[in-house]
């Protein structure tokens, strides 16, 4: 089995995907399988996806119905079988050592749940803007409850994971969200300072849509987090651009 199993859902990405799935081949780490899930694309993302899976058997190609970001990433992560998962979406890419890094850091520090790096945003040709700040704010679990700074690269220790469930098949957004909060209730998150993921934004990505179904979602995996661990406080939400979120 692989040391690291990355996924990578895909709908309708056959501008980004290729540069996606280079990011992954070029790494200075190379024992990993990527998993390719297709969730029911109309584009050329299948065509693309299977030139490298042909070429490449540490690459699984899944073809499925379109089902929808959260269940395509339950049915992906059922298939993994490395020691440790993330998830690289389908219109970003990676640093050469991403990899690498995560790697050591989990193999050293076993109390550590799940890695996360900083991470850069760019524009839709790729072109650098501006690294995200918030990666930089020091971890701890209070913090985590009103701020999502635990962002791309996420890597995690596949027996935690499942430990807590993996992806929440109920949720319609926040997902990732969800799963970093479960993770801190039963373990400790590392931070790699190096900017390690690019993060493509254009108007069709998931940060860009559904700004008010994002916020609803976001405030209830913080409750359920409170609810699991006994916290009595209560998240409270400030619809600025961005939003913040308080605990009284």
């Amino acid at each position: 089995m692989p040391k690291i199993s990355l996924i990578t859902t895909i709908y309708n990405r056959d501008r980004y995907l290729a540069q996606a799935i280079n990011s992954v081949l070029n790494q200075t780490y190379q024992d990993f399988e990527l998993i390719l899930f297709d969730d029911g694309s109309t584009d050329q993302s299948i065509a693309i996806a299977e030139f490298y899976a042909q070429r490449d058997n540490r690459i699984k190609l899944i073809k499925s119905p379109h089902l929808g970001r959260i269940p395509a990433l339950i049915k992906a992560s059922e298939l993994t079988g490395g020691d440790y998962v993330g998830v690289l979406d389908s219109d970003d890419w990676i640093s050469a050592n991403a990899l690498a890094e995560a790697v050591k850091v989990l193999d050293n520090k076993p109390s550590a749940g799940v890695v996360y790096t900083n991470c850069v945003y760019t524009d839709i040709a790729g072109n650098i803007l501006v690294a995200r700040k918030q990666n930089q704010i020091p971890y701890s679990r209070d913090r985590l409850l009103i701020d999502f700074i635990i962002f791309h690269l996420r890597i995690y220790r596949r027996s935690l994971f499942e430990q807590v469930g993996g992806y929440d098949g109920t949720l319609l957004h926040a997902e990732d969200y969800d799963l970093a909060l479960k993770l801190s209730e039963i373990s400790q998150a590392e931070f790699i300072p190096n900017a390690n993921y690019y993060y493509r934004q254009h108007p069709e990505s998931t940060g860009s849509c559904n700004r008010i179904e994002q916020i609803y979602w976001t405030k209830k995996v913080i409750e359920r987090s409170l609810l699991r661990t006994g916290d009595q406080r209560k998240i409270q939400v400030y619809l600025s651009a961005p939003a913040r979120f308080k605990l009284d």
